[in-house]
C-alpha cells in the first residue's frame, strides 16, 4: 500500500494531538512540572504554618489554592488568571499559599478537596474557611471578582 497525502497529514495530525496532550502532562519541556509555572505574578508560598502565622501578623486572610503539576485546569487557570496585574494587585489583601495536592496530601484532605483547582479564603486565627471554589477554573473577571 502506498503511501498517501490523506494518510501522511492523519500521521502529522496525530504526531500534533499526542504532542499537545504531553504539553499539558508535562509543561516544561517534557519534563514534569516543579510547579513554578502554576505561580503566574503571585508571590505563593507553600508552607501553611508560616504562611498562617504571617497572616496573623499582617492581620490578612489566608488565600489558598489546590493544585497539581499534571492538572490542566490548574495550568490554564495560571496562565489565563493569575498572570493578570490586576489580580496580583487583588491578591496583596491576602497571604496567598499555593498547595501541591501530590506534596501535601494531609492537608489535602483536612480541606476534603477532592478535584482541583480548589480556592479557600481562610481565617488564619480559626481556620474557617469563609469562601471557596472547588474544581472549577475561574476566567480573569470571575477571580477578580470572587476576591473582592
Amino acid at each position: 500500500m502506498k503511501p498517501t497525502i490523506k494518510t501522511s497529514l492523519g500521521l502529522v495530525l496525530l504526531l500534533v494531538i499526542a504532542a499537545a496532550m504531553g504539553s499539558l502532562t508535562y509543561p516544561q519541556g517534557g519534563q514534569e512540572s516543579s510547579g513554578q509555572d502554576l505561580k503566574g505574578l503571585i508571590p505563593w508560598r507553600s508552607d501553611m504554618d508560616s504562611a498562617r502565622r504571617d497572616a496573623i501578623a499582617a492581620k490578612k486572610p489566608l488565600l489558598v489554592e489546590f493544585v497539581a503539576s499534571w492538572c490542566p485546569d490548574c495550568h490554564e487557570m495560571a496562565r489565563q488568571s493569575w498572570t493578570q496585574t490586576s489580580i496580583a494587585s487583588a491578591v496583596r489583601a491576602f497571604v496567598p499559599v499555593l498547595i501541591d495536592v501530590d506534596a501535601q496530601p494531609e492537608l489535602t484532605r483536612q480541606y476534603n478537596v477532592a478535584a482541583i483547582p480548589s480556592l479557600f479564603v481562610v481565617d488564619p486565627k480559626t481556620g474557617t474557611i469563609t469562601r471557596e471554589v472547588r474544581d472549577r477554573v475561574l476566567s480573569p473577571e470571575e477571580l477578580l471578582a470572587w476576591l473582592k
